[in-house]
């Protein structure tokens, strides 16, 4: 019985321990009249946040779609393939979309914009119509035996193995 007492003494006093740390972490309760006005400040929170979001929807719904927002729209894209825009020139038509805050199909139609396009594909079609490049013509007779024998003798091989043979004979015919 001794042991039933204690083991029921011990229970009790762990019991009463729990019951006191609850009773610890209640919080306090608080008065209807501070409830009252948290409750005045949440919904008027709540009145706020909905004003804004109607605000912001309203100036989405009212707006055309600009490059700004970074990315095109499928009318954007049509239009710039119709414009035939050149890879080099689509920096130039966004970064004036964007600078002018109006969608690309809009930027296309410009003034100002045509006629950069229009000058920068002149220039275009000028380089392309000029040789820049250094063009030699090709001697036909292939090198000249003195001129193969000269540059046998500074050390300087020909290439071809039909010139190797030819400078052979050559070598063969001085002695």
């Amino acid at each position: 019985m001794y042991d039933d007492e204690m083991v029921e003494d011990e229970t009790l006093e762990v019991q009463e321990e729990v019951i006191e740390e609850t009773q610890d972490d209640e919080p306090e309760e608080e008065s209807v009249d501070d409830l009252k006005t948290r409750i005045a400040k949440l919904e008027e929170e709540k009145e706020n946040q909905k004003k804004r979001a109607e605000k912001a929807e309203a100036k989405t719904k009212g707006t055309k779609p600009t490059v700004a927002t970074g990315t095109l729209t499928p009318q954007d894209l049509l239009a710039l393939t119709k414009a035939n825009i050149e890879a080099d020139d689509l920096d130039e038509v966004l970064d004036y979309a964007k600078y002018k805050n109006i969608s690309l199909t809009d930027a296309l139609k410009s003034g100002v914009l045509k006629a950069t396009l229009a000058e920068k594909a002149e220039y275009r079609n000028s380089a392309a119509a000029v040789n820049t490049g250094t063009s030699r013509r090709a001697n036909s007779a292939g090198v000249s035996d003195d001129r193969l024998m000269a540059d046998a003798e500074k050390g300087i091989l020909p290439d071809s193995s039909e010139d190797i043979a030819r400078l052979a004979r050559l070598r063969l015919a001085r002695r």
